[in-house]
């Protein structure tokens, strides 16, 4: 036997032992919609919505409700009074944290609505 001989062999073995690879499949184009439209802004909305409250702090966000998040305008419902007037004078100093924790969140501004009791 001579050495090609050998070698063709011995390649024959190595295919033969090697395990075979499936075959998988990819996203498919409706699962790359659904997470580039649902999946994404809602997490987006829930990491700001955390992000405000630890800029608020505790007793100003329990007095407080985020009612929207459009167009880099976040509206929130505040109780009228102390909390209606702290939040105001915070809402640049807010802003400017949600930007510096999640860049991605585009937002500009606070808008506050009175919370009707």
């Amino acid at each position: 036997m001579n050495t090609e001989q050998m070698l063709q062999r011995a390649n024959r073995a190595v295919k033969f032992k090697r395990a075979k690879t499936k075959k998988t499949f990819g996203i498919t184009p409706e699962l790359k919609q659904f997470v580039r439209q649902v999946a994404r802004p809602a997490n987006r909305g829930a990491l700001i919505a955390e992000a405000f409250k630890s800029a608020a702090g505790s007793g100003l966000a329990e007095n407080c409700r985020i009612e929207s998040f459009r167009s880099g305008v976040l509206e929130i419902k505040v109780r009228p009074g102390p909390y209606m007037f702290e939040l105001r004078k915070q809402s640049a100093e807010i802003v400017g944290e949600i930007r510096m924790r999640y860049p991605s969140s585009y937002i500009r501004e606070i808008k506050i609505v009175c919370l009707e009791q």
